[in-house]
């Protein structure tokens, strides 16, 4: 991988208590609401790619991280996570405990400058932040492939390119938790899509049971 795109603009103020490391891992199975199952479907002949969706809750920044890890176990070079969610949802958080479960040392924040990050790991780690970016048309625009083959590539705001990601993908949208009193409370939705995940569909409910 060569040279990264540096792209002006505001530096976002993140919360749910992200800091550029993770920290420890405590274990913390959240409580599981009613109604909230794993739905997949695995295609058959002339049917669709493979699409998974899998709810989970987590308790706090630390569970985020702890939970992002676990997914960061069943992902690969060439995979490509797309976060979406508001300001302070933890998207950061995710990445920096599945960038620490992959290998990565160096510190992971919210660029502020840079828009692409090359994270020096076994598997290389890209980390892509296109809040308030504008007019941003083709991935040219980014100076890079940052969906290259040997790389996992982590896309925050990507629901803001949509239409520029790969079919092959894993979605994660944070939300904030439905009681107010609790700021912890962080519901995230996983949605694997295409038939690259079709063999790992399995593997991901699993290392995910602790929060769901």
């Amino acid at each position: 991988m060569g040279g990264w795109a540096a792209v002006p603009r505001p530096a976002p103020s993140y919360g749910h208590g992200c800091s550029s490391r993770p920290g420890g891992r405590p274990p913390g199975p959240a409580s599981t609401p009613e109604g909230r199952r794993v739905a997949h479907h695995l295609p058959g002949r002339g049917e669709a790619p493979v699409s998974s969706r899998i709810p989970l809750t987590t308790t706090s920044p630390e569970d985020t991280r702890v939970a992002a890890a676990a997914i960061a176990s069943v992902l690969r070079a060439g995979d490509v996570v797309a976060l979406s969610g508001d300001l302070g949802a933890g998207k950061t958080c995710f990445v920096q405990g599945a960038a620490d479960r992959l290998g990565v040392r160096l510190p992971v924040t919210s660029p502020t400058f840079v828009l692409v990050k090359l994270l020096p790991a076994p598997v290389p780690v890209v980390h892509v932040d296109v809040y308030r970016l504008e007019r941003l048309r083709s991935l040219d625009d980014l100076g890079e492939d940052v969906f290259a083959p040997d790389v996992v590539t982590f896309v925050e705001w990507a629901d803001t390119i949509r239409a520029l990601l790969p079919e092959d993908r894993l979605e994660v949208a944070l939300a904030h938790g439905d009681d107010p009193a609790d700021e912890q409370v962080r519901l995230l939705t996983l949605h694997a899509h295409g038939p690259r995940w079709a063999p790992r569909i399995e593997a991901l409910e699993q290392v995910c049971q602790p929060w769901v």
